[in-house]
């Protein structure tokens, strides 16, 4: 699994980096901003670059593929792991496209990475192309999810003009 390779191998290199985030845009790319879900569903919110976190919310969860995740967004700055964090909830994705949703949380955004400490992040370990990459992941992810045509679900609020969920 990917994570094992984190902790054997080290550092990521920009190729292997680079097909990584295109392989995981195109999925991305065909899914529509509203997922639907079905329960049972494991929701992790706002991670937030903390890499042990996820690794231990994982282990006690369950493994990705025996049950559903949704992941509301907020995958980096703060911490100073964001990069592995969307290096191995990107693989997990690639290994479970259907069982694994990732939403676009705020922190997923040229402004807030600017503000905060991803882009730094990113453009010191690779450079600015990768950083685009990044950028335009985060662009094509969904942005809510109806989970058993029950509950709405996404990282922050919706506007009260907003009456119907199509």
């Amino acid at each position: 699994m990917f994570r094992d390779f984190l902790c054997r191998e080290g550092p990521v290199t920009k190729p292997q980096c680079v097909r990584l985030l295109r392989s995981v845009l195109e999925i991305f790319k065909k899914e529509p901003n509203l997922v639907a879900l079905e329960e049972p569903i494991c929701v992790v919110g706002d991670i937030h670059g903390q890499y042990a976190d996820l690794l231990n919310m994982i282990s006690k969860a369950g493994e990705p593929g025996t049950l559903n995740y949704l992941f509301l967004g907020d995958y980096v700055d703060r911490g100073i792991f964001g990069i592995e964090v969307c290096f191995l909830l990107f693989a997990i994705k690639l290994n479970h496209p259907k069982n694994v949703v990732m939403l676009r949380g705020n922190h997923e955004s040229r402004n807030m990475t600017e503000s905060f400490t991803f882009r730094e992040e990113v453009i010191t370990r690779y450079d600015q192309e990768v950083y685009e990459l990044f950028m335009e992941v985060f662009d094509a992810m969904p942005i809510a999810a109806l989970v058993a045509s029950k509950y709405l679900a996404m990282h922050g609020g919706i506007a009260k003009d907003l009456t119907k969920i199509d």
